[in-house]
């Protein structure tokens, strides 16, 4: 299956609410709790705000997802991507692998991790090509948009996690693979029911 792209013009930059009110920075008193509820403020303004010192960047949506992935392909940084849903039990038992991982790569200047919620993300997801999840995909390569591999990545094959890592641990200049070009799709696609499927392979 090959992967569709995320490099198009047109693209609706498109902010959502936060779940918790605000309303909560006014009656907190302690510096700790003032301090943590003022950066989940400053994430809904700004959702790249809150996830820029983690290992796994949530992507918030389409445009957060271009800017990210191609300042990545212009820095020589491979970008690994995680697709997940909280109704997914196989994504679950697969997280913390990719976070052990990605917290081990958090200092390298090779390697960045995300991860896309698909009922938050179903359009973006649809574009991507995602039909099973988890579902990882790989962007790197001379030019941004380039999709270098994906692949569907159940508990029983953490080991191709593993290798996944690993082969990306200097950057996409290091593989020798040929990358495919990212043609993004700009169809409308249908969001509201999912046929995703959850993988345990």
């Amino acid at each position: 299956m090959s992967c569709a792209a995320f490099i198009t013009t047109g693209w609706n930059l498109n902010y959502r609410r936060c779940g918790r009110s605000a309303n909560r920075l006014c009656v907190l008193s302690h510096p700790v709790e003032s301090r943590r509820w003022s950066l989940h403020w400053r994430a809904c303004i700004d959702p790249s705000a809150a996830s820029a010192s983690e290992p796994v960047r949530l992507v918030p949506d389409h445009a957060h997802f271009v800017e990210w992935v191609t300042a990545d392909t212009e820095a020589g940084r491979a970008s690994i991507v995680m697709f997940k849903a909280s109704w997914c039990h196989a994504c679950a038992n697969v997280y913390p692998r990719f976070l052990e991982l990605a917290s081990q790569q958090q200092a390298s200047k090779y390697i960045r991790c995300y991860a896309v919620q698909f009922d938050e993300n179903k359009k973006l997801c649809r574009s991507l090509g995602v039909t099973s999840l988890p579902y990882f995909q790989v962007y790197g390569g001379p030019e941004a948009g380039m999709c270098l591999e994906e692949r569907s990545i159940g508990p029983k094959r953490l080991a191709e996690l593993d290798e996944l890592f690993t082969r990306y641990n200097r950057g996409w200049h290091a593989t020798d693979q040929s990358a495919r070009e990212c043609t993004a799709s700009s169809a409308d696609h249908d969001a509201t029911s999912p046929s995703v499927e959850a993988r345990n392979d």
